[in-house]
This record gives structure tokens, C-alpha cells and sequence, in this order.
């Protein structure tokens, strides 16, 4: 075992500086297991660490934490399903007591005659090769079922944990509370963020504005339609597409807010979710589909907005060829784009920064419209495409 760290009364030791570093750092789940346990080996000395991390919200004896230790054992569901959480002597203390931070073997175990006689003992005690060990809790707001148990453990023939080191785990549990908390809220937010890509089609125009109407994700053909929407199809290659939401989508999303709102006082568990085709009030080739998507990961429990602009019909016509040359009028908004500044003389790179795309980018859209052309220069490009 390493040897005990000296410390002052009340004060962290200073050796604990980098590993908490480290812990507050990490931003994956496997991260900040790895860094909590060279925390707790370096503040207690143990013969290993154990995390078990809860899933989600259960009654224990479901499948409920991931079990695995500083000696790189991931025990799987089959300990939690069996003796482990059924016969554990601290599971009286810990539900009797939701928010209790630690719990000591010493103050739980029988006399060890009566132990080691125990299905405890040998299916689990002796298994994972622990006698000795202090639990830290972890708990939900308002206290439940903890959310993550972490351990620290010696085994047989070793001393038990003093107060003292009892005292250090004491001051670690603020930070290592925090990091749990923040570990949480970022997997909360990526599994937010992965279902809100999940109902984008990258084939089509579209965008998704969270409740407030604020804009969650927009991709390019999106801001270009939205462009057509806003200035005009004169106009609309003349600025970098942004997304801008039109005013009659607008009016369709705060209309579903309202009906959706109003569909609760029937259904309220979730509500209804309903779609709109949305036309342009002055260019009737120009419309979009308003969806409300009922978001059921959403911590507020609010819906999100899908909207799917559909391009007019001539978008996906051929290419119209005027004299030999094709017409601009053939190509996308974006395409455009990049065709006016080649004719205006740019390198890759300045259209790069005029259009905020990346380089690469750059160099494969306009591959793509050298292919569509049939050509295999910037000069036969301009030469080839007219007004």
C-alpha cells in the first residue's frame, strides 16, 4: 500500500492538487472514472477502488450500476442481480437513510464468525477480495436512489480505514460531487443534442428551433431556401446564407405552441404533436413543413420544431444549356455563390473565408460543379457559364 499522506486539520493535501485537477477536467464518463480513482488511491491508501454508476431511474435488483474497479474489472449486471444488492448488510442503513454520504463495513458487518458463514461473504466478499472498505453516496435531488457509489477497499489481513482518512474522504466529496454533477449535465446534453440530429435528413432543407424558437441546428440548404424566403430569389445569392426564421413560420410554430399547449389539459403525459405546410404568402413554389416534435429528453419537457423547406420544382430540373453555355439559373444558390466569386478572381482560400466554409469544402463544391459542367478549369468554367 502506498504510505498515508500528511495533511493539515481541515486542508487538503497538496498532493491531491493534480489528481483533482485531472477529475475536474475530464469530460467523458470513462474520464472521470479513471481520474476518481487515482483520486481516491492517492488520498486513502486501498488495496483497489470500486465505481458503481447508475443507468437510469429503477428500484434496485434491476440492472442498476455498472460495476467496475480501479483493477480494471468490469463486473457486469450479474453481481447487481444477484446477492450483491439483496443481502449487502449496508442496504438497511442506505434505505433508511436517503443522502447518508458514507457507510463504514465496521458499522455494518456482523462478527465475523457470523460473516464469513455468510452468502455475502463468500459470493461477494471474497470474489471481488475485499474485508475492509468505506462506500461514498451520491445522491439525485431530492434524495432517492444515490445516482454513483464509490468505494475504497483493503482486503484481508489489511487495517481498517481510521477516522482520519475518513476525515480526507470527507473533504474530497464537495469536488468529487461537483464532478459527477457535471459529468451528468454534459451526457444529458450530448443525448440532447444526438436525438435533435437524429431528426434532421441531411438530403433535405432543414432546421430545428427549440422551444423558444431559438435555432438548435440549420443545415446549409436550409439557410439558402430561408435566403429565397427573406430576399427574393434576385437576391438571395448576393449574401452568405444565415438562418433567419421567415415570419410566417414563426406565426405556424407559436400556433402549435398554443394548440399543443392546449392539448395537454386531454393528454398529459405528452401532449399531441402535429405538422403545417407553410406557403410562401408571395412565391406559392416556395413552402415548408412546420412539425412540433414532442421531446421526451428534453429536461424541461418542452418540444422542439422541425422545419423541412421544400425547394420549388425547377431546383431538380437538368441543367438548361443557352448557346452552349449553361444558364446560372441551373445551379443551387450556393453553387452560384461560389461561380460569381471565381469570375470575380478568387483564390480557394478567399472564398473559403468570404463563405465561412472550410478549404476542402470549397475545393470539392467546386469539383462538383466542374463535373456538372463538364469542364476542368476555372477559365472553361467562366467561359461555360452564363447569365
Amino acid at each position: 500500500m502506498a504510505k498515508p499522506l500528511r495533511k493539515s486539520p481541515g486542508v487538503l493535501n497538496r498532493a491531491l492538487e493534480k489528481p483533482l485537477v485531472a477529475l475536474q477536467a475530464a469530460i467523458t464518463g470513462d474520464a472521470v472514472i479513471k481520474a476518481l480513482f487515482a483520486l481516491l488511491q492517492r488520498a486513502v491508501p486501498c488495496d483497489f477502488a470500486g465505481a458503481f454508476l447508475r443507468h437510469e431511474d429503477h428500484a434496485y435488483g434491476s440492472v442498476p450500476f455498472r460495476f467496475m474497479d480501479s483493477r480494471g474489472r468490469d463486473f457486469g449486471p450479474q453481481l447487481a442481480d444477484g446477492v450483491f444488492f439483496r443481502e449487502h448488510p449496508a442496504m438497511p442503513v442506505l434505505l433508511a437513510n436517503p443522502g447518508i454520504r458514507f457507510i463504514n463495513t465496521r458499522e455494518t458487518l456482523p462478527p465475523d464468525e457470523i460473516l464469513h458463514a455468510s452468502r455475502f461473504y463468500r459470493e461477494v466478499m471474497q470474489v471481488i477480495g475485499f474485508r475492509h472498505a468505506i462506500g461514498m453516496y451520491f445522491w439525485d435531488d431530492p434524495p432517492r436512489m444515490p445516482e454513483a457509489v464509490l468505494s475504497v477497499s483493503r482486503g484481508e489481513g489489511q487495517p481498517d480505514f481510521t477516522d482520519e482518512e475518513v476525515s480526507i474522504l470527507d473533504r474530497l466529496y464537495p469536488h468529487i460531487d461537483a464532478a459527477l454533477r457535471r459529468i451528468r449535465a454534459i451526457e444529458r446534453e450530448r443525448a440532447v443534442r444526438s436525438e435533435l440530429h437524429s431528426l434532421i435528413d441531411p438530403a433535405r432543407a432543414a432546421c430545428l428551433l427549440h422551444w423558444d424558437l431559438t435555432v438548435a441546428d440549420a443545415n446549409r440548404a436550409a439557410r439558402e431556401l430561408c435566403a429565397r424566403w427573406h430576399l427574393g430569389e434576385a437576391s438571395a445569392h448576393l449574401k452568405t446564407p444565415r438562418f433567419v426564421l421567415p415570419e410566417p413560420l414563426r406565426e405556424a410554430c407559436v400556433g402549435l405552441k398554443k394548440r399543443w399547449q392546449a392539448s395537454l389539459r386531454e393528454s398529459p403525459a405528452t401532449g399531441t404533436a402535429e405538422r403545417l405546410t407553410v406557403p410562401h404568402p408571395e412565391c406559392p413554389a416556395l413552402f415548408a413543413k412546420v412539425t412540433l416534435h414532442v421531446q421526451h429528453i428534453d429536461p424541461l419537457g418542452k418540444p422542439v420544431f422541425l422545419i423541412e423547406f421544400e425547394p420549388p420544382k425547377n431546383d431538380a430540373a437538368p441543367p438548361r444549356r443557352l448557346n452552349g453555355k449553361m444558364k446560372l439559373a441551373a445551379f443551387t444558390l450556393a453553387d452560384r455563390e461560389l461561380i460569381r466569386l471565381v469570375r470575380e478572381g478568387h483564390s480557394n482560400q478567399e472564398i473559403a473565408t468570404a463563405t465561412g466554409r472550410a478549404l476542402g469544402s470549397v475545393k470539392n463544391a467546386l469539383h462538383a460543379i466542374f463535373e456538372k459542367v463538364g469542364i476542368r478549369s476555372r477559365a472553361a468554367l467562366i467561359a461555360k457559364v452564363g447569365d
